[in-house]
């Protein structure tokens, strides 16, 4: 028997600052993410054989500001016109950039599914004592390019 859920968990652990390259740092705000999994159990007269967790996808907006006296030109341009020509570039994610004069804002919005081969989703949740099984956390490295699920 196959099971789908999809859950919100609180994404608070986003490590970009070295991936980002900027000048400064972005300042982000709690994130949600959603998380697509599916549980596959198998079922047999005499109890359960085996039960397989499979995260199917994770979903994430990461709304972040910067101050323009922190950024250095260069960075302020690639922030407020994100042409992405290389693979590996942050901007790629960035959704909604805009400047009120005193710094910027935007999003960072990332979608991972099980068939990205370029990100790596990491299950790490398991049963609580009290046998409930439900992702509640979750890390995004953009760095290392995982995604860990606890």
């Amino acid at each position: 028997m196959q099971y789908q859920f999809k859950n919100e968990v609180d994404c608070r652990d986003y490590h970009m600052q070295e991936y980002t390259k900027l000048s400064a740092k972005l300042d982000t705000y709690k994130s949600k993410a959603t998380i697509e999994w599916g549980a596959d159990l198998e079922v047999r007269s005499w109890g359960i054989k085996g039960f397989d967790v499979k995260i199917m996808s994770v979903s994430s907006k990461i709304e972040f500001e910067v101050y323009l006296e922190d950024l250095d030109i260069p960075d302020t341009e690639k922030l407020l016109a994100p042409n992405v020509s290389e693979e590996n570039d942050f901007r790629k994610f960035l959704v909604d950039v805009k400047s009120d004069g005193e710094k910027i804002t935007g999003i960072l919005d990332i979608y991972v599914d099980s068939n990205n081969s370029e990100w790596e989703i990491i299950e790490d949740f398991s049963f609580t004592p009290s046998g409930n099984l439900s992702p509640d956390d979750c890390e995004i490295d953009f760095g290392k390019k995982t995604i860990t699920i606890s």
